[in-house]
C-alpha cells in the first residue's frame, strides 16, 4: 500500500498503459482520476476497477477540459499527489508527408496536453509530490515513419517548484 492516501491522476486514462498504471494505483492505495476523450472507455475503467477511481471526460488539448479536471479534483480531494501525463498519440507518416494537421495533432496532445496537465494541476502540488510524463522506446527505436512523435519525447521532469 505504497500509495495509501494519495490522490493520482492519469491522462489517457481509460486504455492501455493508462488503464494499466490506474489499476496498479488502486491496488496500492491511492484514489484515482482518469481522463481521456472517450467517457465509455472511462466508465469501463472505472466499473471494472471498482472503487478509489473517477474520471472525467476531458481533451488534453484543451486548457479548458483541464482546468475542469483540476478543479473536479481540488472540489473531491483538495489536492493531487501524483500526476501521470500517459495521453498520447502518434501515426506511421513519412517525414515528407506530415501536414500541419498531422503536425498539431500529434504536438497538441503530446506536448500541449502536457503542458495544459500541468498548468492545472501544479497549483493542487505540493512538497512531495510527483509530475510523471510517459514517454517511449521509441526515441531509440529510429522508426523512419515515426518520425514526428518521436521529435516531441522528452526525459525532462517538472517539479511543482521548479520556477521558485
Amino acid at each position: 500500500m505504497r500509495l495509501k492516501n494519495k490522490v493520482a491522476l492519469i491522462t489517457g486514462g481509460g486504455t492501455g498503459i493508462g488503464l494499466e498504471i490506474a489499476k496498479r494505483y488502486v491496488e496500492e492505495g491511492a484514489y484515482v482520476y482518469t481522463t481521456g476523450r472517450r467517457e465509455n472507455k472511462l466508465k469501463e475503467t472505472a466499473d471494472m476497477i471498482g472503487s478509489n477511481i473517477g474520471y472525467v471526460a476531458a481533451d488534453v488539448t484543451k486548457k479548458e477540459d483541464m482546468l475542469k479536471v483540476a478543479e473536479k479534483i481540488r472540489e473531491e480531494q483538495g489536492h493531487v499527489d501524483i500526476v501521470m501525463c500517459n495521453a498520447g498519440i502518434g501515426g506511421y507518416v513519412s517525414l515528407t508527408d506530415i501536414d500541419e494537421k498531422e503536425f498539431y495533432r500529434v504536438m497538441g496532445t503530446n506536448v500541449l496536453g502536457t503542458y495544459y496537465t500541468a498548468q492545472a494541476c501544479l497549483p493542487l502540488m505540493g512538497e512531495g509530490t510527483t509530475f510523471i510524463m510517459n514517454t517511449s522506446v521509441t526515441v531509440s527505436l529510429g522508426l523512419p515513419d515515426f518520425s514526428l512523435y518521436r521529435c516531441q519525447i522528452s526525459h525532462e521532469v517538472i517539479h511543482p517548484y521548479m520556477d521558485e
